[in-house]
């Protein structure tokens, strides 16, 4: 993979790269302003505590009243939205158009040819915007990370479990996977937008289940908390109370041992402490990094089956009978205009059929383009006489069997379609 390639590869996407990575920009530095706000209103743990405890002191009270209007305000929404919706839109973008615009413009089939292998023109297209796709990713997670640690006072956002997956390296793997997945539904399709549709489903398909595949395997890991005051760093799964073994016990199993009063002016009170159904945030780096370990996993696999329909594609040939085939004529011998060209198969005059107006099956495979037709031209009819040679003069541009081949038509004519 040399610069040229590289360069060649960024081109292609410019459009997305430049729109939502400015996006994203954008987006952490008001993410930053958000936080130089939240973090100036002074509302810190001493606070929050005294929040906890049902008394706030004066200062404390103002504190909280201006950092819950900005909290609130457009500015976070909008911070948090473009922080997050950015790189999936470029990951979504970028990746059905990797390979599936270049299949449904017909150009996959001249670069397979030019390339010394597909997985070296694959690789090449691959590598670099994967690269720019992650690190706009890993900006907006890392951005969001210092975003929730203000929007949640005290909290350590690398020893918390407060809305994982949506910041930090796990967003940046999320948007890895949806890119992969992207790149394999456009490869499979050949389509950008019916692709770019059915990615967006697939990948939120995919992101759904298996952040419910994860949650319950959370939940068989969790530990009993006691008290009922959700701790920051804690993944809380579920409420009730802590038997005397230190077993956790949910409401509906405590109704069972303790049954309500007879009497309905007694309060039913169970004789069990309150505690918390939670996974410590202490375990965040394991949390995560197993998260991340399955989320690149399922984008290799991804991006292999891409490889894999990318190697064992087979372009159809397509002749283009309503091109223009003709060559320059001087005296009585044909001059090619052009030097050969191979390709897939060119409609020659033996091969035409005056009665369909199409060519036949008789094309000759590996045809050059030189010298096809003297003189000639063919526009969805029979070869017509086009004049003399000395009329022959202006060059324009025909198309046949999806190469490009020059015209030579009378003055004044123009160009085919």
């Amino acid at each position: 993979m040399n610069r040229t390639s590289l360069r060649l590869a960024l081109r292609l996407h410019r459009f997305e790269i430049r729109v939502l990575a400015g996006l994203t920009v954008f987006g952490v530095a008001l993410a930053l302003l958000v936080c130089s706000w939240l973090d100036g209103t002074g509302l810190g743990r001493d606070c929050l505590q005294e929040r906890y405890a049902g008394s706030l002191s004066e200062a404390c009270l103002r504190a909280q009243t201006v950092f819950d209007d900005t909290q609130r305000g457009m500015s976070a929404m909008v911070a948090q939205a473009v922080l997050y919706a950015a790189p999936f839109l470029l990951a979504a973008m970028a990746g059905v158009a990797l390979v599936g615009r270049e299949l449904e413009r017909g150009t996959a089939r001249l670069a397979w040819s030019l390339a010394p292998s597909r997985f070296t023109w694959f690789a090449s297209r691959l590598v670099p915007v994967l690269a720019v796709v992650a690190v706009v990713a890993l900006t907006a997670g890392l951005a969001l990370d210092r975003f929730s640690a203000s929007m949640q006072p005290g909290m350590n956002p690398w020893a918390s479990l407060h809305d994982f997956g949506n910041r930090g390296i796990d967003l940046a793997a999320r948007v890895v996977f949806a890119f992969a997945v992207a790149v394999l539904i456009g490869a499979a399709i050949g389509r950008a937008l019916p692709a770019l549709l059915v990615a967006v489903v697939v990948v939120w398909l995919g992101l759904a289940g298996g952040s419910y595949l994860h949650t319950k395997i959370l939940a068989s890991e969790a530990v009993t908390v006691a008290g009922s005051v959700n701790d920051l760093g804690n993944l809380t799964i579920d409420y009730g109370f802590m038997a005397p073994d230190g077993r956790f016990l949910s409401w509906n199993d405590v109704q069972g041992m303790v049954p309500a009063s007879q009497d309905p002016n007694t309060p039913w009170m169970p004789p069990y402490p309150e505690a918390q159904l939670a996974v410590p945030g202490s375990r965040y780096p394991f949390v995560v990094g197993r998260e991340v370990a399955a989320l690149l996993g399922g984008a290799g696999v991804a991006l292999g089956l891409a490889f894999v329909l990318v190697r064992r594609a087979r372009p159809g040939l397509r002749l283009v009978t309503r091109r223009v085939r003709v060559s320059v004529v001087r005296g009585s011998r044909p001059h090619a205009l052009l030097p050969p060209l191979p390709s897939p198969g060119l409609c020659t005059p033996a091969s035409w059929s005056p009665a369909s107006g199409e060519c036949s099956a008789g094309a000759r495979p590996g045809a050059s383009a030189r010298g096809s037709v003297w003189g000639e031209r063919s526009a969805g009819g029979p070869p017509e006489r086009r004049g003399p040679p000395e009329r022959l003069g202006r060059l324009g541009v025909a198309t046949v069997a999806g190469v490009e081949l020059r015209e030579v038509r009378p003055r004044g004519d123009r160009p085919s379609a």
